[in-house]
């Protein structure tokens, strides 16, 4: 009995030992992770000010102040008087 006794002790501390190192390793991933969160918040931070320093550009006169074109219309009256009308309207 005493051989099974020392074979659960020993199984138990490879498995400790093997689970220490799984948790060191998830301690590094999660270290790395929160550096990239944060080193993301930082960037955010710098575009977003550089976004509201940038002056806006203003939009052109002529582009302002011109009306949309009219769509053509679907038909169109001649001189003689007669309607044209335009296919597929």
């Amino acid at each position: 009995m005493k051989p099974c006794v020392w074979c659960f002790v020993l199984v138990l501390a490879v498995g400790g030992s093997a689970h220490a190192q799984s948790l060191e390793e998830l301690k590094r991933q999660l270290d790395q992770a929160l550096k990239a969160v944060d080193d993301l918040q930082k960037r955010v931070k710098v575009l977003e000010s550089e976004k509201q320093a940038a002056p806006k550009p203003a939009a052109p006169a002529d582009k302002a102040a011109a009306p949309a074109p009219a769509p053509a219309p679907a038909s169109v009256s001649t001189a003689a008087g007669a309607v044209v009308v335009a296919p597929d309207s």
